[in-house]
């Protein structure tokens, strides 16, 4: 009964920091949902999504054996509406497609610069084919629609409809699509195996943020990425060949049901949404870093100037805002402080590796002295072997940095300058404690060099 009623108040405790999670995680898919309908090409793809699923309905209805004969006739309601919103939906997307014709046309001028030969030629032959089916693809889907209004009519020549050829171009830029995503995927899969031979030589190494081996594993991530999007355009491509082949009549169509042709415009949809979402969540990303990076450089510039100020008139600050400069002064040397706190272990750990063997303990690393520390840094294999005490030298230079402030803070003409200097000195510690990713990693598990001990070492002077 103890542990029962602990088990819940510890739950109890523990509610309210998992709902502000559950919130986040929610707050941040609907930003993602909303970055998604946002472009014309998600709305397409999501009004596509609902008009099959609606389909799908009226085809299960209507070759079921059950509801056959009511539905000939005419005599379920829920069956009319639903060829109502698929008509309805289906005529609505045409205005999500208007024009865009001419997107493909800059798309086909890319193609001839440099972004065009990043996989080859025969990507990239593959890839003009396909925008120029594209081209004609958008062109002849407005003029289907023009010709459903009355505007023009409905043949082209030779009693050939325009949705007919419409479709003719889908299918050839389809097929370009899945031949093009085989090769990127063969090419995507011998660049992950050839990362994945170097770094299992790498397998013991303990690095640094800047090291060669990270940029290996950020390229194995990148590859599968890669390997995956290329994976889901073969299948959606794919099925959409599929629906073209039982639409243009092939051969094919004899074999496939009505009740398929829906789910397979089902699935395609499906991917194509998941594709948009993977790629509009890479763009957030890179623009809640810019945007945070550019607030940090507008709030340090305020702080700067701010600063000084306060420097060039000392005794001007005795008005009601002298609390809030000083504060906010405070404030930004404490940043400086985590800033340069930050640069010096990166400047370490870009400069030396460590290697460590499989049963020696990391809590014993600052134990670790060099015999040369001039070695030449130029090559990675002439120090790999050779352990750095890192950690003492960043200890020193701590010590010697924190020294030098009091210093300066004793002979400072402000008055209240030492107490300004020993409360950022407090404050500068909490928040270095706090601090967590003060981290090295390494490929091997459990063997992560933690820095947050470096912010524990007692004040001796």
């Amino acid at each position: 009964m103890k542990h029962s009623i602990s088990g819940i108040n510890l739950a109890v405790k523990q509610t309210p920091v998992m709902m502000k999670n559950l919130g986040n995680v929610m707050a941040y898919e609907v930003m993602q949902l909303s970055n998604v309908m946002s472009s014309s090409r998600g709305r397409d793809k999501i009004c596509a999504l609902i008009q099959y699923i609606v389909q799908l309905y009226v085809n299960c209805m209507k070759y079921s054996q059950e509801y056959h004969d009511l539905v000939e006739l005419n005599e379920i309601s829920s069956v009319l509406i639903g060829r109502r919103v698929v008509d309805q939906i289906s005529s609505g997307r045409k205005v999500f497609k208007f024009l865009k014709f001419v997107d493909e046309i800059k798309n086909v001028v890319d193609l001839f610069g440099k972004k065009g030969a990043k996989n080859g030629q025969l990507v990239r032959i593959m890839s003009l084919f396909a925008r120029v089916c594209g081209f004609f693809y958008y062109l002849l889907d407005n003029v289907v629609w023009f010709s459903n209004m009355g505007m023009i009519s409905k043949t082209a020549f030779n009693k050939m409809k325009w949705k007919r050829l419409k479709d003719i171009f889908t299918l050839a830029k389809n097929w370009s699509e899945v031949i093009k995503s085989i090769i990127i995927w063969y090419y995507a899969v011998q660049e992950e195996n050839r990362i994945n031979e170097e770094l299992s030589k790498l397998e013991n190494q303990v690095v640094g943020l800047d090291q060669r081996t990270t940029k290996l594993v950020k390229d194995l991530i990148k590859q599968r990425q890669k390997r995956r999007i290329c994976f889901a355009t073969v299948i959606q491509n794919t099925l959409r060949i599929l629906m073209l082949s039982y639409r243009l009549k092939l051969p094919i169509k004899k074999y496939m049901h009505p009740i398929f042709y829906t789910v397979c415009g089902l699935v395609s949809n499906i991917f194509a949404i998941f594709k948009i979402w993977s790629n509009e969540s890479s763009k957030t990303y890179s623009n809640q870093k810019l945007v945070r990076l550019s607030d940090m450089k507008k709030k340090a510039a305020q702080l700067q100037i701010i600063s000084n100020q306060a420097q060039q008139a000392p005794q001007a600050n005795t008005s009601g805002r002298s609390g809030y400069a000083n504060h906010m002064i405070g404030y930004y040397e404490s940043n400086q402080k985590q800033l340069e706190l930050t640069n010096k272990l990166h400047k370490v750990s870009r400069g030396n590796l460590l290697k460590i063997k499989s049963d020696q303990s990391l809590n014993n690393v600052k134990t670790i002295t060099q015999t040369d520390e001039d070695r030449s840094l130029d090559s990675l294999d002439s120090y790999r072997d050779e352990p750095y005490p890192f950690m003492d030298n960043c200890e020193a230079q701590l010590k010697r940095d924190r020294k030098m402030q009091r210093v300066r803070s004793k002979y400072s003409n402000v008055g209240g300058a030492a107490e300004v200097d020993s409360d950022e000195d407090e404050l500068y510690d909490k928040n270095v404690k706090n601090q967590k990713n003060y981290k090295l990693f390494t490929l091997r598990e459990k063997s992560v060099l933690d820095f947050n001990q470096m912010s524990k070492m007692e004040d001796n002077y």
